[in-house]
């Protein structure tokens, strides 16, 4: 996993257990878009658990407690896409602002976030408009510079059931994707050192013509945060890139700075004092996460060294998942965005699969039996669609997860009453054996 990966070089690099570290990170959280202040949850995952390390406030402003360990940062807040990117380095205290991009909403003819869905109504849902196409090609760009981004779009059907993936290159053209009936659609887009768009499509337009998507990906966050100790505010830090490029390093306060960086490339950080004498220097490869980067006044030892600024709060023994023989994950009615129990539920899961690599699950989604039966059908397949995305974003592999959907016709329980209807609207777990 790629948390693992970065923690494994670090290791190599200062020459003392990852796990042994901990770290304060703070500043401020804003929207990429209008640059204003963000108040979100902030959440921690590390070997299978999932803790609320705290929010920022109306203003964006955080401060946040990060355990020793294997560590995830999770940035959430509805509206937004979701922020999820390791946290390894440098015992210490550290500042580095984070920004939050908004989700495409819904709308009709246009690939929106799966979390956006309001309703699962499609008109004339069981026509098939013989003789009448729809050709659309789906674009992948860098939700930042706009830019064409090279990876692969695919398709989940409800009505026809079975997935289809294309390839989407730089060329700007897209995949070529032809329609011949009205469905919704699941739609998931991967690219290199981009993360996953897991998202819907309603085709309900059968034009005889062509459009093209444009879906913006959201590049896997990387930087390098670095803190200078006690006589080191007058240092220089300076950041290139494998071709010798100078990142722009952003200071937060003298002794606090930080730059972006890009997923999977190799950095140099050198430090030299106000005179230019060169003090330090050391090399990061592939960069894949928040690497923090304690610099100390006189050399790499004392920053190996150098305890916390702020003690991190003790952090409350967390359950972990079992090896799965049967387990439920439930939703609100008509909905199938993941709760927040359901996610502490499969970020369980996916790290047991990912220790299990033989072992495989299989997810079935539900409905109660409220509504139309086409619409409960595509309702409880995205229900499990969106639990298979989410398990293979977070260290499951694609032989270890199967899915269907099976509408309202399995009730766990009774349909009489709300409070066992509710058990209904689920995602069944289960081992599996088919795949082996």
């Amino acid at each position: 996993m790629r948390t693992r990966w970065l923690l494994s070089w670090l290791l190599l690099l200062t020459g003392s257990p990852a796990w042994s570290q901990c770290y304060t990170l703070h500043g401020t959280l804003t929207d990429a878009v209008t640059g204003k202040g963000v108040e979100a949850a902030f959440h921690l995952r590390w070997e299978g658990r999932r803790q609320k390390a705290g929010s920022s406030d109306n203003r964006g402003v955080f401060t946040i407690q990060i355990p020793c360990g294997e560590v995830s940062l999770l940035v959430e807040k509805s509206g937004y896409r979701l922020l999820d990117v390791p946290v390894a380095g440098d015992r210490g205290s550290y500042g580095l602002n984070l920004r939050l991009h908004p989700v495409d909403k819904q709308a009709s003819d246009r690939p929106y976030f799966q979390s956006e869905q309001q309703d699962l109504v499609l008109d004339n849902a069981g026509v098939v408009r013989s003789g009448k196409t729809a050709t659309r090609f789906f674009r992948l760009i860098d939700v930042e510079t706009k830019t064409a981004v090279a990876g692969e779009v695919c398709l989940y059907y409800t009505k026809k059931e079975g997935k289809q993936c294309f390839a989407a290159g730089q060329d700007g053209k897209g995949a070529k994707i032809i329609f011949d009936q009205e469905d919704i659609i699941g739609v998931v887009a991967t690219a290199k050192g981009y993360q996953t768009y897991n998202g819907q499509l309603q085709m309900d337009r059968l034009d005889n013509g062509s459009v093209a998507y444009d879906m913006a990906l959201s590049r896997m966050m990387s930087a390098i945060a670095f803190r200078l100790e006690a006589g080191g505010s007058q240092q220089k830090a300076e950041i290139r890139n494998k071709a010798g490029q100078k990142l722009p390093v952003q200071k937060l306060d003298p002794a606090h700075g930080y730059a972006m960086a890009v997923t999977g490339e190799t950095y140099r950080l050198k430090v030299s004092d106000p005179s230019g004498q060169f003090l330090r220097e050391s090399l990061y490869p592939g960069i894949g996460g928040i690497v923090l980067v304690n610099i100390g006044a006189s050399s790499p030892s004392n920053a190996r060294n150098a305890s916390p600024t702020t003690a991190a709060d003790p952090i409350p023994a967390l359950t972990s998942f079992a090896a799965p023989t049967a387990s439920t994950i439930l939703f609100s009615q008509g909905d199938y965005t993941l709760t927040t129990e359901a996610r502490q539920t499969l970020d369980s899961l996916a790290a047991w699969l990912a220790a299990h690599p033989e072992e495989k699950v299989k997810l079935t989604g539900h409905t109660d039996n409220v509504g139309d039966e086409r619409r409960n059908l595509a309702l409880s397949e995205n229900r499990a669609i969106v639990a298979a995305n989410y398990l293979l974003h977070h260290g499951a592999q694609d032989h270890q997860v199967t899915f269907r959907g099976v509408g309202g016709g399995q009730p766990a329980h009774s349909n009489e009453k709300e409070e066992t209807k509710r058990l209904n609207r689920r995602v069944e777990i289960s081992k599996t054996n088919l795949l082996k």
